[in-house]
């Protein structure tokens, strides 16, 4: 085995990760992302804090239906 044996061998696994890096679902389109822009999971979702905001009386049911299709 050669340097063109290595080389090969070089190459095939370049093209193995960067087929894995451009299948990752989290980072598709963005090869150099760290995941440090990662929702934590306890943190509220966007529509959890709007049915809060509506039950609380902070917003009408107009209000509530025009943001929740916007979130949506």
């Amino acid at each position: 085995m050669g340097f063109g044996g290595i080389l090969g061998i070089l190459l095939i696994a370049g093209i193995v990760w960067a087929v894995l890096r451009l299948s990752d679902r989290e980072n598709a389109g963005n090869l150099f992302s760290s995941g440090r822009n990662k929702i934590p999971p306890d943190t509220e979702s966007p529509m959890d804090i709007l049915k809060k905001r509506y039950a609380s009386g902070e917003i009408s049911r107009e209000g509530f239906e025009g943001m929740k299709k916007t979130i949506s």
